[in-house]
């Protein structure tokens, strides 16, 4: 056990480190292109990545999590010919799904520029597909910096490429191409790692295929549904508000994804561990706990700190054009706590094969957002489709709690969070105190509160 933990420690600090490099080269990328692009530029670059990550998030279809949890399950000997399979069945749909993508668009009402701009970023959205099916390689084997240097060297090829088209004063399609470069990148250096572990071909096998679409259509189903309440408002602005709306919308999304991958990678560290200890329901539980405690650990410091951060961190991205984003982005770190959880539970149910049983949350909460968001988009704007996002994340979350209560008995322990919500929000006064002082100063002040009442306050475990 201490040794499990010791790796998992080691390949959290690896992600941490390098999904914490890769924030600062897609912040840093995100504000050159914010003051080129302006506004109106920012919603059409950002109408065309959520419309593709609509239909990249369908194209998945439940594969990343089910082929992690195959390849880890103990006693299999063909992992390399699933792996193998998986790939190819991943090349195929993705191909099937993004090229129905790109026919739809036409029908859509977006510009010409616009849809242009989805058939040229379609090819990043097939190599950033064809990148995560390995994930669970590197999950399994406890090796995720290899996954974190080819991310690191995919963003920071973006970076120079788009810094360098900037002077060159290119167009937004002409942009687009740095997120292709930087994606393929990032696919060759996961073949190359990956093949270290498997050899990676492309291989039909119809009862392997058959086996995967099995488990994987429900998790595919979840995803979709998960997708409409989470991505939909964004694409509903861009049907009902100019694109000026969809471009303060966007910089703000892009601001909250940064830290909702730090989490993505946090809680799929857990899987692998999940699966081998699916039989042993009390070793599952306290795994599952210990992840919980994780969301809670960064969870609730952010949603406090967000808040009060939220000004600065829109003028030192985006610059002073920007500025109307700021109620929209807080709104939005309203969300982030039950964003985090949804995910980790959403995880968890797939390792247990319950998500059949949960497609009725989904369901509803999409249904729930469709609504809400036809009547807050038409009355508010981009702040209105932010609180819809808070709302059902919400919602679902209570929903999902109330599922795991009936389903699994799981009782998330109380304690752990109550000294993280005091420690909160002490550091949020602590902040709020030297609100007026430069960002450096707070986010000082802030860590110090934080940490320092935390390893004060907590116990050697808790830690």
């Amino acid at each position: 056990m201490k040794r499990l933990y010791k790796q998992l420690t080691l390949n959290t600090l690896y992600q941490f480190a390098g999904k914490g490099l890769n924030i600062v080269l897609a912040l840093i990328t995100l504000s050159i292109l914010s003051r080129y692009l302006g506004i109106k530029g920012m919603g059409e670059y950002g109408t065309i990545l959520r419309y593709l990550g609509f239909f990249g998030i369908i194209a998945d279809l439940g594969l990343n999590v089910i082929t992690t949890r195959e390849i880890s399950k103990m006693g299999l000997t063909s992992k390399a010919k699933i792996l193998a399979n998986a790939f190819t069945l991943r090349l195929v749909t993705a191909v099937m799904i993004l090229g129905f993508s790109l026919i739809l668009s036409y029908f859509l009402p977006y510009s010409l520029e616009v849809k242009q701009g989805f058939f040229i970023t379609s090819l990043a959205f097939l190599f950033i597909l064809l990148t995560q099916i390995f994930n669970g390689v590197f999950q399994k084997h406890l090796v995720t910096q290899k996954s974190s240097f080819a991310d690191v060297c995919s963003k920071l090829a973006t970076l120079v490429i788009s810094i360098y088209l900037v002077l060159q004063k290119a167009s937004l399609l002409t942009l687009l191409w740095a997120i292709v470069a930087g994606t393929f990148l990032s696919f060759v250096l996961t073949l190359y790692f990956s093949n270290k572990y498997y050899q990676i071909a492309l291989k039909f096998d119809w009862n392997i295929w058959r086996k995967l679409l099995k488990y994987a259509w429900p998790v595919a189903l979840s995803n979709f549904l998960i997708l409409v309440y989470f991505n939909i408002d964004a694409l509903m602005l861009s049907w009902m508000k100019p694109m000026e709306e969809v471009g303060l919308y966007h910089v703000s999304y892009k601001i909250l994804e940064t830290f909702f991958q730090f989490m993505v990678l946090f809680i799929g560290l857990f899987v692998p561990i999940f699966t081998k200890n699916l039989l042993h329901k009390i070793r599952f539980k306290k795994h599952l706990q210990t992840a919980f405690n994780g969301v809670l650990f960064f969870g609730i410091p952010l949603l406090f700190a967000g808040t009060l951060f939220s000004e600065d961190l829109i003028l030192l991205v985006n610059g002073e054009a920007f500025i109307a984003a700021v109620p929209i982005l807080q709104v939005l770190f309203l969300a982030t706590l039950f964003l985090f959880i949804n995910h980790l539970m959403h995880n968890a149910m797939t390792v247990l094969d319950l998500q059949k049983k949960a497609l009725w949350i989904y369901a509803f909460c999409a249904g729930f957002n469709i609504i809400a968001n036809l009547y807050a988009i038409k009355n508010y704007g981009a702040q209105g489709a932010a609180f819809t996002t808070l709302l059902s994340e919400l919602l679902i979350c209570i929903l999902i709690y109330l599922f795991f209560l009936r389903h699994q008995k799981f009782y998330p322990s109380v304690r752990y969070g109550g000294k993280v919500l005091l420690i909160s929000l002490a550091m949020f006064l602590a902040i709020l105190s030297v609100n007026q002082m430069d960002l450096i100063i707070k986010l000082c002040v802030g860590s110090v509160v934080y940490f320092g009442l935390y390893f004060m306050f907590l116990t050697k475990e808790e830690v």
